[in-house]
C-alpha cells in the first residue's frame, strides 16, 4: 500500500543513491547547504534541517479483539515540507535531499505505536510493490452546476457509488465499505462546504439520524467516516491520534467525484475485501461516450430530474438525414463506467445515438428498459444480484439523461445534416427559408438585398422608379446597359438592356421565371420576358460592382450620368 504515499520518499530514495555514487555535484544548491562559511553554528542547524526534512514518520498499529493488526504503512502524502530559506538555489525537494544525503546525513524513520480501540480501522491494504504517486489533483470544475446532474452547492441528497462495482457506500462500524447485501433504505450523503475549504472543493457527509458523519481518507490509506471535518486540505488528527482529511471532493457536471490535494497528488481508490482503500492507477483513455468517466465516485441523486430534451435539428420545419456519403455508426461499451452485464445495451445505445432518424429520449428510453431485461434474464428475482443490476441498469439509465446529451449533439454533427422538410425552402445556417423572397438570402444562402426587396430571387439593389419602355429606359448604374426595368407588379429592378430576346422565356409573373429573374414589361422584344439581373448587381456580379449598385443614381438619363448619391 504505498501507492500514492512514496510521495514524500522520492527524497529518501534519491539521497540514499547519491550516497553510493563517488562524490557529489558541488553546485550552488550543494553549496547553500552544505557551506561551513557562515560558521558552525550554522552548519549545526543545517544538519538539523536536513535530518527534520529526511524523517518520514509511519505509524503502526497493534491488533485489539475488535480490528485486525494494521501493519506499518507509509502514511499519505501531507502537504510538502518547506525547503529552508538559505537553500532556495535547489529547485525542489529532490535537490534539497541530494544535497543533505551528499553531507551524510541519513534518511531516518519515527515509528509511533497505537493501539486501535476505536472504529476507524479497517484491514491492512495490500498493494503490490512500489507505485508511482498519482498525478497532481487538478478536478475540473464547472462555472455553474445549473444544468449539471447535481448542484454540491446545495442540500441535495444522493446515493454515493463506488467506480469499481458501481455499488452503494455504506458505513461498516466507521470503515467506507460496497454494500454486501439488500439494503431497504440506502444511505443518503451530500456535499457540506466548509469555511476552509477552497473553491469548488467539499465535504461529503453521511447523514445518520441527527449525527452527521465525514467521508474521510486517512494517512494510512483507510476511507471511513470520522464526525468531525477537517476544515480544509490539511491532515488533522484523528481520535486514534491517526491524521485524516475530508475536505477533497470535488464534483464534475456529469455525476462523477474526484479527490485529492489540489496541486499534490490525485486519489484513486480500489476495494480490498469489501472495504475502500486509497490506490492509484493509470487514469482512463476512452472517449467521451455517455457518461463520463468516473475517478473516485459516482454521485446518483435520490431525486431524479426529468430527462433533458434535445433534438438533432433544433430550428422549426427541418428533420436530420444521414450525411453523403454516410458515416458509419460507432461502438465502444459502456465506456465510462464499468461494463458490467450492460455491454450490449451500451453498444445499441451508441448506435442509437448515431442513427439520424431517432430521438434522445428514445434511445435513452430503450437503454434503460434493455438494461433492465439484462438484469430480469440474468439474475434471479428478489436476490442480491438481481436488486445490485437493477441499481445500476437505473444509475446508467439516469447518467444518459442528465449527461448523455453531448454525445448526442456529437453523433449528430458528425452523422447528419439537418433538411427542411418543405422542398421549397433552403437551409441556411440552420434555418428554412424560402430564396425566392427572403430579403437576407435572396437566390442563394447569405445573399443579402440592401433594399430589403427579393423577388423570385432578385435584389432590387436601388430604387428603381423612375421605370422606362423600349428606348425609353432610365439607366440604373454605374452607366454601361444597365436600365431600369418594370416588373408585371409595378416595382423595378435593374437588368441588362442589351440582353438579347432571343431564347428568352414568356411570363405573367416573375414567379414563371427561374430563380434569380424577372418577368420585365415594356421592353422591345414585345412581350413580358424572364431577365436576370445577375450582371447589374445580382448574386453573381462582381462584389465590386454590387457595392456600387448601393449608390442611387439621382436626375439621370441615358444621355447623362447626372449625380450619385450614396444611399446606404
Amino acid at each position: 500500500m504505498k501507492f500514492p504515499f512514496v510521495f514524500l520518499l522520492v527524497g529518501v530514495v534519491g539521497a540514499a543513491n547519491v550516497r553510493q555514487r563517488a562524490g557529489c555535484n558541488g553546485d550552488n544548491c550543494a553549496r547553500a547547504v552544505t557551506g561551513t562559511a557562515k560558521g558552525s553554528t550554522r552548519v549545526v542547524v543545517a544538519q538539523s534541517d536536513c535530518s527534520s526534512f529526511l524523517e518520514t514518520t509511519v505509524t503502526k498499529y497493534a491488533s485489539t479483539t475488535t480490528v485486525v493488526q494494521t501493519a506499518a504503512i507509509t502514511p499519505l502524502p501531507v502537504p510538502s515540507k518547506p525547503i529552508p530559506s538559505y537553500a532556495t538555489a535547489c529547485s525542489g525537494s529532490v535537490r534539497y535531499s541530494s544535497a543533505c544525503s551528499c553531507w551524510g546525513i541519513a534518511a531516518g524513520t519515527k515509528t509511533i505505536s497505537s493501539e486501535v480501540t476505536t472504529v476507524f480501522v479497517s484491514s491492512t491494504p495490500t498493494g503490490s510493490g512500489t507505485t508511482e504517486p498519482g498525478p497532481p489533483f487538478k478536478p475540473i470544475i464547472p462555472a455553474s452546476y445549473e444544468n449539471c446532474a447535481l448542484d454540491p452547492n446545495t442540500a441535495d441528497e444522493f446515493l454515493l457509488l463506488d467506480a469499481v462495482s458501481v455499488s452503494p457506500m455504506v458505513n461498516n462500524n466507521g470503515v467506507a465499505s460496497v454494500a454486501t447485501e439488500i439494503l431497504s433504505t440506502l444511505p443518503s450523503y451530500r456535499f457540506l462546504k466548509p469555511a476552509g475549504a477552497p473553491p469548488g472543493i467539499f465535504d461529503i457527509v453521511l447523514s445518520s439520524g441527527s449525527e452527521k458523519l465525514y467521508f474521510s481518507v486517512f494517512s494510512s490509506g483507510k476511507v471511513g467516516f470520522t464526525s468531525a471535518s477537517s476544515n480544509g486540505q490539511s491532515l488533522i488528527d484523528g481520535p486514534d491520534g491517526e491524521k485524516y482529511v475530508t475536505t477533497i471532493f470535488a464534483l464534475e457536471c456529469g455525476g462523477k467525484v474526484s479527490a485529492g490535494i489540489l496541486g499534490s497528488t490525485e486519489y484513486n481508490f480500489k476495494i480490498v475485501s469489501n472495504n475502500v482503500v486509497v490506490d492509484n492507477f493509470p487514469p482512463s483513455t476512452k472517449i467521451r461516450r455517455d457518461i463520463p468517466v468516473p475517478k473516485g465516485f459516482i454521485v446518483k441523486p435520490t431525486v431524479v430530474k426529468p430527462p433533458k430534451s434535445r433534438i438533432r435539428c433544433p430550428n422549426p420545419g427541418q428533420q436530420a438525414v444521414p450525411k453523403s456519403p454516410p458515416v458509419p455508426p460507432e461502438t465502444n461499451g459502456c465506456s465510462y463506467v464499468p461494463d458490467g452485464d450492460f455491454t450490449e445495451c451500451c453498444n445499441q445505445h451508441d448506435i442509437c445515438y448515431d442513427t439520424c432518424s431517432t430521438t434522445f429520449e428514445s434511445c435513452n428510453s430503450a437503454f434503460r428498459t434493455c438494461n433492465i431485461n439484462t438484469c430480469n434474464r440474468l439474475y434471479q428475482s428478489g436476490t442480491f444480484a438481481h436488486w445490485k443490476c437493477t441499481l445500476q441498469a437505473n444509475t446508467y439509465g439516469d447518467g444518459v439523461d442528465s449527461w448523455g446529451e453531448g454525445a448526442f449533439t456529437d453523433s449528430t454533427q458528425a452523422r447528419c445534416d439537418c433538411k427542411c422538410t418543405d422542398p421549397a425552402l433552403t437551409n441556411c445556417n440552420g434555418k428554412c427559408v424560402n430564396l425566392k423572397t427572403d430579403a437576407d438570402n435572396c437566390g442563394q444562402c447569405f445573399f443579402k438585398c440592401p433594399t430589403g426587396k427579393c423577388t423570385n430571387g432578385a435584389c432590387a439593389f436601388n430604387a428603381c422608379t423612375n421605370l422606362g419602355r423600349c428606348e425609353a429606359f432610365s439607366a440604373c448604374g454605374p452607366g454601361g446597359s444597365c436600365v431600369c426595368a418594370g416588373l408585371t407588379d409595378g416595382t423595378g429592378f435593374c437588368v441588362d438592356g442589351q440582353t438579347p430576346c432571343a431564347g428568352l422565356p414568356g411570363c405573367g409573373t416573375s414567379a414563371d421565371c427561374a430563380l434569380g429573374s424577372v418577368c420585365a414589361v415594356g421592353s422591345c422584344c414585345q412581350r413580358n420576358v424572364c431577365v436576370t439581373t445577375d450582371t447589374c448587381g445580382g448574386k453573381n456580379s462582381p462584389p465590386t460592382l454590387r457595392m456600387l449598385m448601393e449608390r442611387e443614381f439621382v436626375n439621370g438619363t441615358i444621355a447623362s450620368k447626372g449625380v450619385w448619391v450614396d444611399k446606404f
